[in-house]
């Protein structure tokens, strides 16, 4: 939209990308006061759309004249700062050190998640999944740990945790 592309399906796949992620990790994941802020946030973590979107951007874009060519390539300039590439992962925004990994189980699905994910926010429309290939992604009919599973796994890892603290300090004690 950002760009002023055609209204179709892949922009409401990209917009339910941004919201599982949201849902995931708590945080808006391209938050922005305005269109400029936006933008930037989008491309420090996905990196800059396709030289082919930029140059087919509308004329109403409010965006289009931040991206500047410079020997070939296109950087973003905004508030006297410029972007070439972008300084986040998409991965790292998404995995919390909060939530590491149960098990073998939880890891493989947090990868169909974020692979889902990943093909919702494709820049390119065109290479987009669609929303009938997202209702068949792997992710949607693969097994997942139960919630239960998982906060017991988490309540026997902190009590494990908790208790390898204890034994530590008590082990130390009066030394």
């Amino acid at each position: 939209m950002l760009l002023c592309g055609a209204y179709s399906f892949p922009i409401d796949m990209w917009s339910l990308g941004c919201i599982l992620a949201e849902m995931h990790t708590g945080q808006p994941l391209f938050n922005g006061r305005n269109e400029a802020e936006q933008i930037w946030r989008i491309c420090d973590i996905l990196g800059l759309p396709p030289a082919s979107m930029i140059r087919s951007a509308g004329s109403k874009s409010k965006v289009k004249a931040l991206f500047k060519l410079d020997d070939g390539k296109y950087t973003l300039s905004v508030n006297s700062s410029t972007l070439k590439m972008a300084t986040k992962s998409l991965r790292n925004v998404l995995r919390r050190p909060a939530h590491p990994p149960l098990s073998l189980d939880h890891e493989r699905s947090y990868m169909l998640f974020e692979d889902l994910i990943f093909k919702m926010l494709e820049f390119d429309p065109e290479k987009r999944i669609t929303p009938e290939d997202a209702l068949q992604h792997k992710f949607l009919f693969s097994e997942h740990p139960s919630p239960s599973t998982l906060r017991a796994a988490s309540s026997s890892d902190k009590a494990a945790s908790d208790k390898a603290s204890s034994d530590k300090s008590v082990g130390t004690g009066g030394s």
